[in-house]
């Protein structure tokens, strides 16, 4: 076995193995897709579904989370399967982390149509912090980025033996994934769109042949050539419309019940509300305002390391369609105000195949892609928000908790959580335990509210106190204002390692300090 495939299969054996990483990058990853199913499918008590599904306006399409979740836990459901947090969390995750290995195969086939060896490209994707953590994940955007991969893949590998016009097959399938892709994510298009000219041009260099050879070599009439690209245009406009119009009656089917389907105002086009609420600078603004130059002077570099620099730098002399699939996008996509990361994940393929081959003419960049990527890995995949999870999955009764010490959630109806990220829900199937999730300096209410409906017997009340380690004496500062409250010491327990910059301990080299803090409150004795 050579030294590439022992380092290649390492990489895929720590994939896989990422299925059961317990770090948090986000909580879209569980809010629109899992969350959401879990409820859907399995009536999972006390989920919180987020605005982007409410029935009154849906931004979001139900496609995604319905591949990757909701089908499959339907079909759970009908094996007989008992709802659990695991069952929640790793199935999506388990079908988006196969999917990845599509992405290998994509690098593999496509690799020479390109001009390089495929060695290198896909030895750098294998071993990417964004493969190993982000598309294993229950992100919209890995999903996202996997039809863009497709849209790839799709326009290199089938070849027609000749001009084939409105009902080109490649043609219709690009359309079908332009769709499929927009219900995901109304960004989609935007990745699309170098796709969509390279076979605009594809098509007319096709057209030309077959009118060059009837015409004895004399070149063809524009009016001609552009009546090709209309042809284009309608067959991908209507394998569009088919899919979409398929996407639509599903997400009217889903939120706004059967009877809607007969009646065409009342029909749920997610993509479009989705982006008329972005167009909304007020919108914007509650999600984050960022300066333009985000994308292109801080994302790509966080989740690509230097792999945007070595593109800009040699692709010039590769690919011209590689090189805008990267620069077009991520452009655009700078032109909007609020930019997060993982906005910018459909680039990975094409971006692994443009500077993928720079990474083998250098040790010394390959082990700052080593350092890079096992940092972010160790970050997001582990330490970052580590123990929320485990904590959560900690309620269902049997379940193995080799993340959480002392950590007993039985007889707890609800669970006061501060100083995290937004807990999923649905990890604590099939518990019925309500989650206050709080910032701390706002707990006085909720513990008030509490206390006022339980019995003043002492002893336990049933509320479970959870918080960073490092903030114990302020939280129970906050309980001692409520007289005849204490947290229990005896029974303490925590669930990590868990770091958030939020809640860094005083020295943060302290380890006993990277965890999630887990206490019951007691009513003292008068």
């Amino acid at each position: 076995m050579t030294t590439w495939t022992m380092l290649y299969v390492g990489a895929v054996l720590l994939r896989v193995a990422c299925i059961f990483s317990m770090g948090m990058v986000h909580p879209d990853e569980f809010f629109q897709c899992p969350e959401v199913m879990a409820g859907a499918v399995y009536n999972a008590s006390n989920v919180f579904i987020p605005w982007e599904y409410q029935p009154a306006a849906p931004n979001r399409s139900i496609l995604f989370p319905s591949i990757v979740a909701g089908i499959p836990y339907a079909i759970a459901k009908a094996l007989g399967v008992a709802p659990s947090g695991l069952l929640f969390l790793l199935v999506p995750r388990a079908i988006l982390t196969a999917l990845t290995f599509s992405f290998d195969f994509a690098i593999y086939k496509l690799a020479h149509a390109f001009g390089v060896d495929f060695r290198a490209p896909l030895l750098t994707f294998a071993t990417s912090w964004t493969t190993l953590v982000l598309l294993t994940r229950s992100f919209s955007n890995a999903f996202e980025a996997w039809l863009a991969m497709l849209s790839f893949a799709v326009l290199h590998t089938i070849q027609p033996a000749a001009y084939a016009g409105v009902f080109s097959k490649k043609t219709l399938l690009l359309g079908v994934l332009l769709a499929l892709g927009s219900f995901t994510r109304f960004t989609f298009i935007l990745f699309f769109l170098p796709v969509g000219v390279a076979l605009v041009l594809e098509n007319d260099a096709a057209l030309c042949t077959v009118l060059a050879k009837k015409s004895d070599g004399s070149a063809p009439s524009w009016p001609r050539r552009l009546l090709g690209v209309l042809e284009t245009a309608l067959g991908g406009a209507f394998a569009f419309g088919v899919t979409a119009t398929a996407c639509v009656l599903a997400d009217t089917w889903y939120f706004r019940g059967p009877a809607a389907l007969s009646n065409a105002p009342e029909w749920v086009v997610a993509p479009v509300n989705n982006m008329l609420y972005n167009l909304d600078p007020a919108h914007l603004a509650e999600h984050g305002i960022h300066p333009r130059t985000n994308h292109w002077c801080l994302n790509m570099q966080m989740l690509f390391g230097p792999l945007p620099a070595l593109a800009l730098y040699h692709g010039r002399r590769r690919a011209g369609l590689l090189l805008a699939a990267v620069v077009v996008p991520v452009t655009l996509l700078s032109l909007a105000p609020h930019q997060e990361a993982r906005f910018l994940l459909p680039v990975v393929f094409p971006l692994m195949l443009l500077a993928g081959p720079s990474m083998a003419a250098s040790k010394l960049l390959q082990a700052v892609w080593v350092v890079f990527n096992a940092a972010l890995v160790l970050w997001f995949g582990v330490l970052h928000q580590g123990g929320l999870v485990p904590l959560l999955l900690s309620a269902t009764p049997g379940a193995p908790t080799p993340l959480c010490t002392n950590v007993s959630l039985a007889n707890v109806h609800t669970i006061l959580i501060t100083g995290t990220y937004m807990p999923p829900r649905f990890a604590l199937s099939p518990e019925n335990i309500t989650v206050v999730d709080e910032r701390l300096e706002n707990m006085h209410g909720p513990i008030k509210a509490l206390l006022d409906t339980l019995p003043q017997t002492p002893g336990r009340t049933g509320i479970a106190f959870v918080f960073p380690a490092p903030w114990r004496a302020d939280v129970e500062a906050v309980v001692a204002q409520h007289p005849g409250l204490a947290l229990d010491e005896d029974s303490a327990g925590a669930c990590g390692p868990f770091l958030s910059v939020e809640s860094l301990p005083p020295d943060v080299l302290d380890v006993t300090q990277w965890s999630l803090r887990v206490q019951h409150v007691v009513r003292l004795t008068p």
